[in-house]
């Protein structure tokens, strides 16, 4: 490592945890680009030194004062931090020219391959059944209505983009649901894009691939959509390379769908309506939001198959680890699902009543499934809604905790 360059890290969440009785650091690329690492906590003190003001030399001297005056050697610190650059944790060339040409690839492929698969659920088609079913189990579903469904046509879902073994009973209650209605022909799935995106919607023409088989992506209805709106921003897909929020979605359905069904899907990443809060104006009142919203509603309605939507979205995320000054606690959290509820009642009402109850508070608790419930409500105006389950996942290293539910809209 050049001793004159200054070292910075990438955006991570850095999280104190306990591994058999020894205190370590976990380093989590919020980008989700690469997977946590496990570092010592000594390492602590070097860690905020890599701000992208201190070069190696810089870092020898502040952890040599930091030891009244005992020389910690360059070569030890080099180390360390080529270390860190190997498993892409530092913003450096080599992590750049390795994301540029991993983003040379995605747009070569015509697949979006399982990027989680192996690690937030199972890789194996056999234990990924397996455990799709075992979750129905835990979350007393049952299976279809004897001699088919009954249940009423559900025209929207939402459901967690959390991780699957956090909030896996949750994702098996909002399944089922879909499991015991009347199957559609095309599947809408909006997800949160928890990555830059360069526009606010971000649409793919990459077929799913799941470990139980392909969702395809119906192409014609991307022709169609993109002949009444196509700003250049539209069809920049790599945020979906590395994304979680559609991914997680995709399995559930492929399950849920099996091998013999001809549905297919339009995958749409939603980015960020955090200046709509500030400015506590309408996603809606922007031209491009509404550009995009009006043309997506076009081309349904002139579709005669029978459309669901999906929305991949989490709610609230309280706690240290989301930027909060305090600990969640137990009352805390309880209180914070009872607002869910306030509020998913209110998105049964309509997306403007959503928007302005998550506006009111500032979206003070994080609601990052909003922009994505926020477009499919514009899109199934006067919807019934129901709220099924409302659950949370607690993270006892960070004392935070973040909430997600199942709902339908019928």
């Amino acid at each position: 490592m050049d001793t004159d360059v200054k070292l910075k890290l990438r955006p991570l969440l850095l999280m104190k945890t306990s591994v058999e009785g020894k205190d370590y650091i976990v380093a989590q690329d919020q980008s989700g680009e690469s997977q946590p690492v496990l570092l010592p906590m000594q390492l602590e003190q070097f860690l905020m030194l890599l701000d992208g003001k201190n070069t190696l030399r810089d870092i020898q001297v502040e952890l040599t004062r930091s030891t009244g005056g005992q020389l910690v050697p360059i070569d030890e610190i080099s180390k360390i931090a080529d270390e860190l650059d190997a498993h892409m944790l530092l913003d450096s060339p080599r992590y750049r020219e390795t994301a540029a040409l991993d983003e040379r690839f995605w747009n070569q492929w015509r697949l979006r391959k399982p990027f989680h698969a192996g690690q937030a659920y199972p890789a194996e088609p056999e234990e990924l059944n397996a455990m799709i079913d075992e979750l129905y189990r835990k979350a007393g579903a049952g299976g279809e209505a004897e001699g088919g469904a009954t249940a009423p046509f559900v025209r929207g879902l939402l459901a967690p983009h959390i991780d699957v073994k956090s909030g896996g009973p949750v994702f098996a209650i909002a399944y089922d649901a879909l499991r015991k209605a009347p199957p559609a022909e095309l599947y809408v799935l909006l997800g949160t894009a928890h990555k830059y995106s360069p526009g606010p919607f971000s649409v793919t023409r990459k077929d799913y691939v799941t470990p139980i088989g392909i969702l395809e992506t119906d192409n014609d209805f991307v022709d169609r959509l993109l002949s009444r709106y196509s700003p250049p921003w539209i069809t920049d897909d790599v945020v979906h390379r590395t994304e979680h929020s559609i991914e997680f979605q995709t399995i559930f359905l492929k399950h849920l769908l099996g091998g013999d069904s001809d549905a297919k899907v339009v995958p749409i990443l939603v980015g960020g309506f955090g200046e709509f809060v500030n400015e506590r104006l309408s996603p809606y009142d922007d031209e491009e939001v509404r550009g995009f919203i009006d043309a997506l509603r076009e081309v349904i309605d002139e579709d005669e198959r029978k459309v669901v939507f999906i929305v991949g979205g989490d709610l609230a995320h309280i706690g240290p680890r989301y930027g909060d000054t305090d600990a969640a606690l137990p009352t805390d959290i309880e209180d914070c699902k009872k607002k869910d509820a306030e509020m998913l009642e209110e998105a049964a009402k309509g997306a403007e009543e959503f928007f302005n109850y998550v506006a009111r508070e500032n979206d003070r608790r994080n609601i990052c499934g909003m922009p994505p419930l926020y477009t499919m409500l514009k899109l199934i105006e006067g919807a019934s809604g129901e709220i099924i389950k409302v659950d949370h996942w607690y993270d006892q290293a960070t004392r935070s905790a973040v909430t997600f539910a199942a709902m339908t809209f019928g």
